[in-house]
């Protein structure tokens, strides 16, 4: 998703071998990083993985889609922390000069939820939703470092009991 033309690669050989499909689930993205870094296209890593790779991929594949489609983006509940003070497009994404881990993060899902929005209003047939995963123990989960194990650990266990059975899911990567 960092890269447009493996993007552009990808959707050309979904359209050449004549694959159609009713379901797009957004779901990939990467957050923490910790220093500023562009992805090929000259945009910030994380802003070029979350937002605009998932929306040429997006965009690209809507044609595709058929019967009673959907689009499922998978966001964050920290979207809202993301909020830009002011919207065009060189806010956008966070700059050089006011980069930190986590601010990239929170913009980029702001974006993709900001979009998933302007995407059902364009297209009212098609069902487009933006949801949190909830607590998953998955490579973002364990960046947080001893904070995020106890919370993953101790607290989620006695709070939601669902999370030792989420547990058992846990990629390994």
């Amino acid at each position: 998703m960092s890269d447009a033309a493996s993007i552009r690669s990808c959707v050309e050989t979904i359209r050449s071998q004549g694959i159609r499909f009713n379901v797009l689930v957004n779901n990939a993205g990467v957050s923490l990083i910790p220093n500023y870094t562009e992805a090929p296209t000259g945009q910030e890593l994380t802003c070029q993985t979350n937002y605009f790779g998932v929306v040429q991929l997006t965009e690209s594949l809507i044609p595709l889609l058929e019967g009673d489609a959907r689009v499922i983006f998978v966001s964050s509940l920290t979207y809202n922390k993301g909020a830009p003070d002011t919207i065009d497009r060189t806010h956008l994404c966070i700059g050089q000069e006011a980069y930190d881990k986590w601010s990239p993060y929170f913009r980029s899902k702001y974006l993709v939820t900001s979009y998933a929005q302007y995407l059902a209003r364009r297209n009212p047939s098609l069902f487009v939703i933006a949801c949190d995963p909830g607590i998953a123990g998955t490579a973002i989960a364990r960046e947080l470092g001893c904070i995020g194990k106890i919370f993953q650990w101790k607290i989620c266990q006695c709070l939601f009991p669902t999370w030792k059975v989420a547990m058992g899911g846990e990629s390994e990567e």
